[in-house]
């Protein structure tokens, strides 16, 4: 079942229906829901649904190019001449080539690839204006160095935007797609201009590009992702994220791809950038002073690092954006002692970096907790992230609160952000506090090693800072202090070394589906989403059997769940349809509240759950087939609540709920 549905790795459209414009990479059938979200969903739906094919104009003789700021005297080859779209005039040139007149400089494949972009994206853009642009000029030409496009900001009438994009030569630029993604990355800047933004000067070291050309990058792949070179790969995790200096700054472009990830429509990060027009920075530290007051950054930034650790910032198409960068992120290693005590284990981390993880294996048989201490006047910007045993979904350790390890977790990663105005040369310490205890006391005895930390240490004073240097050795592994020993080991009586983790097997049984259970149960989760849902109808039978040894089998017979909803002005009703089966054996513990969870280790999941939406107003339904093992998988965390006759289960991928089920224990007469 896929109420909110995460994104998934691998589907099959069994009828692809436009959905590019969408804020999250989402296809429409795997959640309607979500994708009323963004506040530009419907318009651009209904662009994507209907032909933006303009009418081909043949070309036309050798002219004059209009007056512009990229090269005076130039020939013009017209193609299209100020065709309407959205009320703009959009004109298509080529310039011609000097030493044969009638011939463009550029290469005509990319001429009608062009022009369907501007019909795509110029819509969308239209409404983003303050004024909107009347009339917008675009010249086809020749190989100018390493860029892809340019815009005109020497042009004074504020009415006419010119641009300028690249179409010959064989480099990895060259590409069709590559092409359409420069023309809308260019057109975002004639968006930038009618708000009275002028480009920051073409210098890496200054504050303001990883914004203003970030922002233009991300829209750009926002309609054609992926393309080559892409500068949202080579974002580097060790600079901060104001100083991305490769590429002017367009590696600012990967953050607000996570921004659209996690559900901030196009047009939320477009208002931020404007609002950026009255707080342009001048020199790193204002631009880092700025963010660090501002929300609308600091609170997305802890997400954005675990996913970019992980690599689940993807693209609009559900692809995940891979790294290209020399520099990943620096992995410690720590050991905890099994003996009782409190034990301290030191992480790093500086500035609006992604810096370092720290992995820290867990003894068996004990009851650990933590908590965590950041150096005094740096705590409310310090962020610390945990996941356990591997996998990719992480949870915030409270400021000054204690967290319990759950049980029987091998290894827990930290990964410790800030975004506070502190030197960037300077590492921040988290020092977490670990507790050791003994779940059964006893009289066995285990010498703990009293151990030295190597730290990280600060930079020399007066070296200069380069990340590169600082992090390419490898580093050995992190040693752990020890604050105290528990010298009260228990009875002499026998010590088994604590038992394996105590467990509530209230859940080993028989199950069956209740229906009207379900039934109100779904509506009550789904009544939390932005989306109003109503008339949820369950048809079907499942069962979910768990052994003593905790083996589980969990079968789908003919499982149908619909729901009707309704968003921005738009019905929609979405069918969805499970057959298949998730075996595997169940790994039981506490969620943060202190409630009961488990996770399937040695999982195999087998079927699909077609989906089915239909949306008021259109002809034809979105249908999608997913695979169960995108959600019933070794990443997914369930949320349980079992009594001797009731069993409640919420499934959670990514930390974001996926899928719900009641159920009623079969009773052997």
């Amino acid at each position: 079942m896929s109420i909110h549905p995460q994104i998934p790795t691998t589907f099959s459209q069994r009828k692809k229906v436009p959905t590019l414009f969408s804020p999250t990479p989402l296809p429409l059938s795997i959640s309607v829901s979500m994708l009323f979200l963004s506040t530009l969903h419907i318009p651009l739906l209904v662009l994507g649904l209907v032909s933006n094919t303009l009418a081909l104009v043949a070309p036309r003789a050798v002219a004059d190019c209009p007056t512009n700021g990229f090269q005076s005297g130039r020939k013009c080859i017209p193609y299209v001449e100020n065709k309407d779209i959205a009320g703009i005039k959009f004109s298509l040139y080529t310039w011609a080539d000097p030493k044969a007149p009638a011939s463009p400089v550029a290469d005509p494949k990319y001429l009608k690839p062009l022009q369907s972009a501007a019909a795509k994206v110029l819509p969308v853009y239209a409404d983003l204006m303050q004024t909107k642009v009347k009339t917008v000029r675009v010249y086809l030409t020749e190989e100018d160095g390493t860029r892809r496009g340019a815009t005109d900001y020497h042009e004074s009438d504020p009415t006419i935007c010119s641009v300028r994009v690249i179409g010959s030569g064989d480099g990895p630029s060259s590409d069709i797609e590559s092409v359409q993604q420069a023309l809308v990355h260019e057109l975002y800047h004639c968006v930038q201009r009618t708000f009275d933004m002028e480009k920051p000067v073409q210098d890496d070291s200054l504050p303001n590009n990883w914004w203003f050309e970030g922002s233009a990058e991300y829209f750009g792949n926002f309609f054609f992702p992926d393309t080559k070179p892409d500068h949202m790969q080579k974002y580097d995790p060790a600079s901060p994220l104001y100083n991305q200096k490769h590429d002017f700054g367009y590696p600012g472009s990967l953050f607000f791809q996570h921004l659209s990830n996690i559900f901030t429509s196009n047009k939320e990060i477009h208002d931020w950038v404007v609002s950026r027009r009255g707080t342009i920075s001048s020199t790193l530290q204002n631009e880092r002073q700025w963010l660090s007051s501002d929300s609308f950054i600091t609170k997305p930034f802890p997400s954005f690092a675990t996913a970019f650790k992980d690599d689940l910032i993807l693209y609009s198409n559900g692809e995940p954006v891979p790294r290209d960068f020399k520099v990943n992120l620096h992995t410690a290693t720590s050991t905890l002692s099994d003996e009782p005590g409190v034990y301290d284990a030191k992480t790093y981390t500086r500035p609006w970096t992604i810096w370092e993880t720290l992995d820290v294996a867990l003894p068996d048989k004990r009851d650990i907790s933590f908590k965590y201490t950041v150096p005094s006047g740096q705590g409310s910007n310090v962020v610390l992230q945990y996941s356990k045993d591997g996998e990719k979904s992480w949870k915030t350790a409270g400021k000054g609160a204690t967290v319990k390890v759950d049980c029987g977790s091998k290894k827990y990663t930290f990964l410790a952000t800030s975004t506070g105005n502190g030197d960037v040369k300077t590492p921040v310490l988290v020092t977490i506090e670990f507790t050791v205890k003994k779940k059964k006391k006893g009289s066995n005895k285990h010498k703990a090693k009293r151990d030295e930390t190597d730290g990280d240490p600060s930079p020399s004073e007066g070296l200069e800072y380069n990340p590169r240097v600082l992090r390419a050795a490898d580093t050995p592994p992190r040693e752990i202090i020890v604050v105290s020993l528990d010298d009260d080991d228990g009875d002499d009586d026998g010590d088994d070394e604590g038992d394996s983790c105590s467990t509530d097997k209230c859940i080993v049984g028989d199950w069956n589906l209740d229906v009207p259970s379900m039934q109100a149960f779904l509506s009550e989760q789904l009544s939390a989403s932005d989306v109003a849902i109503s008339n949820v109808a369950v048809t079907g039978s499942s069962s979910f059997s768990v052994k003593k040894d905790l083996s589980s089998a969990m079968t789908f017979k003919g499982l149908d769940i619909a729901y009707d909803g309704s968003a921005s002005g738009y019905d929609f009703h979405t069918l969805i349809d499970i057959t298949g089966s998730v075996d595997g054996t169940l790994k039981l513990g506490k969620t943060a509240a202190g409630g009961d969870s488990f996770t399937w280790t040695n999982v195999k999941s087998q079927g699909l759950a077609k989906t089915t939406t239909t949306i008021a107003g259109f002809d034809d339904p979105t249908e999608l087939d997913i695979s169960l093992d995108q959600q019933y998988g070794s990443d997914t965390q369930v949320h349980y609540t079992c009594t001797d006759k009731t069993l409640q289960m919420s499934g959670y991928v990514d930390s974001k709920f996926t899928w719900a089920y009641t159920w009623t224990r079969e009773i052997v007469a």
